[in-house]
């Protein structure tokens, strides 16, 4: 599957205009745990995480910089099989045991309170994360093939007209790495992950 989201910052007067007939979906706690070989994958905005215990890789579909896309598009890999094949990894099975073993340790981990909705065929999520921050996202999914480029331009379209701003925002595990690893967080800069006007 392929998953096409962007991220906004929302004041409350904003979370209540864009959840007035939106359909709660659920509430619940995410532990993410993310595996990094030095800065190999995030310098390159891949993402290999360990949800609740399943690991998952989001591969960047988009251009560089966040100044330069409408919304993120990743393609997502859910099996270890499908991850291990993308990193040319070793192994059958993935375990943050055998990931050591091949020079990846864990870079970052949190625990999101994630509150999802839906309205008007997109799903509205907002995240509060137990190191202080809080981002919503609005996201769409597609098969393999779908335009994305349109769903991302629908994506923009619907935010505007709920009284958004379409101004790039970081990601949760992004703004970790500005407050708490720098030098990760310059590293990504260096090479066009993270657009200069939101390193500041």
């Amino acid at each position: 599957m392929i998953e096409v989201e962007k991220k906004f910052q929302i004041t409350n007067a904003q979370r209540d205009r864009l959840l007035e007939g939106a359909e709660f979906v659920y509430k619940k706690d995410i532990r993410d745990t993310y595996f990094d070989r030095g800065v190999e994958l995030c310098t390159k905005d891949l993402w290999l995480r360990e949800r609740d215990g399943r690991f998952e890789l989001k591969y960047p579909l988009h251009t560089k910089g966040h100044g330069s896309r409408k919304a993120d598009q990743y393609r997502e890999y859910e099996t270890d099989a499908e991850i291990i094949g993308a990193l040319t990894l070793t192994g059958e099975m993935l375990s943050a045991e055998g990931l050591a073993t091949q020079g990846f340790s864990p870079i970052v981990s949190y625990v999101t309170t994630r509150t999802s909705y839906e309205k008007e065929g997109f799903t509205i999520v907002i995240d509060h994360v137990d190191f202080g921050y809080t981002v919503c996202e609005i996201e769409r999914m597609t098969e393999e093939g779908g335009d994305i480029d349109a769903l991302a331009e629908e994506i923009s379209a619907f935010a505007q007209a709920q009284g958004l701003s379409t101004d790039p925002v970081l990601g949760k595990a992004l703004v970790y790495f500005k407050r708490f690893d720098r030098p990760r967080f310059q590293a990504m800069v260096e090479a066009g992950i993270i657009d200069g006007a939101l390193a500041l």
